[in-house]
């Protein structure tokens, strides 16, 4: 069993790398070629976000970049109003597709931002979900 100093240790080190992928979308790279890595990204910060809210429930996280499976794993563990980020879900799209080449359309400058926009409710209803406080 984790103990509590080591639980918040790592959902810490989960949020942190979140923010960082965050962050970066935010601000890396040339404009048009930037908005599939940034959809990515914001996928990327939503995954870890929701796992490190996973963890905190002493939940074992799994592979996936599925946020449907990561959301219905909270609902199913107890965490209230999942619902209202299940928008999110539509952030799945961009674990692979954004990354290497498909058939289907680039990502746009508007999909980036709701992206950035759906990534970021996932953070706040993750840091406002936490059974503990990350500032001890």
């Amino acid at each position: 069993m984790i103990d509590d100093a080591t639980l918040r240790k790592t959902v810490r080190q989960w949020i942190d790398r979140a923010d960082a992928d965050l962050a970066f979308a935010d601000d890396g790279g040339d404009e048009a070629r930037r908005q599939p890595i940034r959809a990515n990204l914001y996928q990327q910060a939503a995954e870890k976000h929701l796992k490190a809210l996973l963890i905190a429930h002493r939940q074992r996280v799994v592979k996936t970049h599925d946020l449907d499976e990561l959301l219905d794993m909270l609902e199913q563990c107890g965490v209230r109003n999942v619902d209202s980020v299940r928008a999110a879900e539509a952030l799945t799209q961009y674990a692979v597709d954004a990354k290497y080449p498909t058939d289907t359309a680039p990502v746009n400058a508007q999909e980036a931002e709701r992206a950035a926009d759906l990534a970021r409710e996932v953070r706040d209803f993750v840091l406002t979900r936490l059974p503990f406080s990350l500032d001890d």
